[in-house]
């Protein structure tokens, strides 16, 4: 369609025949993310407050649609990279981020712990020189304001130096990634801590005796053992399940933080909860 005729279109959702305006929505979005750019662009330059209203609809019914195929076709790929699912979750609320941008700037995070790594560190070393680059150098924070969706969000994390439990337990994860690190997230009900595993490698089921030690990114890094979980497990009367041990698949933990994300009130019942319940159904059909 060309844009004069898209034009035309737009020009009738002020229309007072709801039949018309919605016929009009659904002619747009049968065009897809072509006309995303426009129809942005025609937001701004608008008058009419019902024509906004309706193109915001559309926009955002448009975006919720590409964010679901490219959320089908991650599940696809054969490593589910942390990177694109923690990047897929935050388009649930800012779809415009730049995404080159942020990716930049973990690659820079990177570059920083790599200049102090050197092939006769320890474990131990290495956790400490991460945990110096992000918590020391770059000022990196856990807040404990759980119900804040957009503490869920990376690239939120990585311009405000601060996100919850979830957003900069999969910064250390996915810079831990970068690096061929052999760190990975575990779900353990309501938090996300990190398990330095014995070896990296890709697409490995790993166990709890694959685990030397575990790595709490809500107190900057500080390293632990299992009677730690232990003792968190007894205190939130918890059965001591392997899972909680363990490191989880990139999969399990995407779906973990669509769930708790899903559960906010701030969220409510609108396009945005729609869209996360819609998230976690994909997951659920590929594991089934």
């Amino acid at each position: 369609m060309k844009e004069k005729e898209i034009q035309a279109m737009i020009a009738l959702l002020d229309d007072n025949d709801s039949e018309v305006v919605n016929h009009v929505k659904n002619q747009l979005i049968a065009q897809g993310m072509s006309i995303h750019e426009l129809l942005q662009e025609t937001v701004l330059e608008c008058d009419s407050e019902i024509a906004i209203e309706n193109l915001m609809e559309v926009i955002i019914e448009l975006q919720g649609r590409d964010l679901i195929s490219d959320f089908q076709r991650w599940l696809l790929t054969a490593d589910k990279s942390l990177l694109e699912g923690a990047f897929l979750i935050a388009k649930t609320a800012f779809f415009d981020f730049d995404y080159k941008k942020y990716v930049a700037s973990l690659d820079k995070l990177k570059k920083e712990v790599w200049m102090e790594i050197n092939q006769h560190q320890t474990p131990f070393e290495h956790v400490s020189i991460i945990n110096q680059i992000l918590f020391i150098q770059n000022k990196f924070k856990v807040v404990d304001h759980l119900d804040e969706p957009d503490l869920f969000s990376l690239p939120y994390a990585i311009d405000a130096r601060k996100g919850n439990i979830y957003s900069i337990g999969l910064l250390y994860a996915i810079i831990s990634e970068l690096l061929h690190f052999p760190i990975y997230p575990v779900d353990l009900e309501d938090h996300l801590i990190l398990a330095y595993c014995r070896d990296f490698e890709e697409n490995k089921i790993l166990l709890q005796e694959d685990v030397l030690f575990y790595i709490n990114p809500e107190k900057k890094g500080a390293i632990f053992s299992k009677n730690e979980i232990d003792a968190y497990i007894e205190k939130k009367h918890l059965s001591p399940e392997a899972r909680f041990y363990q490191p989880a698949s990139n999969i399990k933990i995407i779906k973990s933080i669509l769930k708790v994300l899903s559960n906010f009130k701030s969220i409510g019942e609108g396009y945005q909860a729609k869209l996360i319940l819609q998230l976690i159904d994909l997951i659920d059909q590929v594991e089934s």
